[in-house]
């Protein structure tokens, strides 16, 4: 989505159009992202993984107006041990995923996108892609203030 991720979507969606029923599908299964959905509003959560009928039993369980999460995702909700990145200064600040921590971490010792990438074994563009969501939902304007922040919450060695 050029002009905005899934999740700032979604609270456009439901801040302009209360009664939306919003099922997410995606790849993203970092527990502070789905509470941070799920606090929005939505009312579905599944993994582009999801079999076909999960999808449909999905849209049949929303629309009766229920909630359908799917197991995957139910048990990562239940598991105490699933990783989650708690910001205690700013609860309005949309949630971290594991791997834009991971990539704050590596800023924080002066790698470059193309280092990260190698480190991550994913595309320089998609660091630079996570590092502008970073910045976004930091609402931050450069690597220095994404860098100010790790050393505030303890994210920097």
């Amino acid at each position: 989505m050029p002009q905005m991720n899934g999740s700032e979507c979604a609270a456009e969606l439901l801040k302009s159009f209360p009664e939306t029923k919003i099922i997410v599908l995606t790849m993203h299964q970092e527990r502070s992202i789905i509470e941070y959905l799920i606090s929005l509003g939505v009312k579905g959560y599944l993994l582009k993984s999801a079999a076909k009928e999960d999808l449909a039993e999905s849209i049949r369980q929303v629309n009766g107006n229920k909630e359908y999460y799917s197991a995957s995702i139910t048990k990562i909700l239940l598991d105490p041990k699933s990783k989650q990145f708690v910001n205690q200064s700013n609860s309005n600040l949309p949630p971290l995923s594991d791997r834009e921590i991971e990539i704050i971490k590596l800023l924080t010792e002066g790698m470059t996108n193309q280092q990260i990438g190698e480190k991550l074994y994913i595309s320089h563009k998609t660091v630079d892609t996570h590092r502008s969501n970073i910045m976004k939902k930091l609402d931050v304007h450069n690597v220095a203030g994404v860098i100010r922040f790790a050393f505030q919450k303890g994210l920097a060695k």
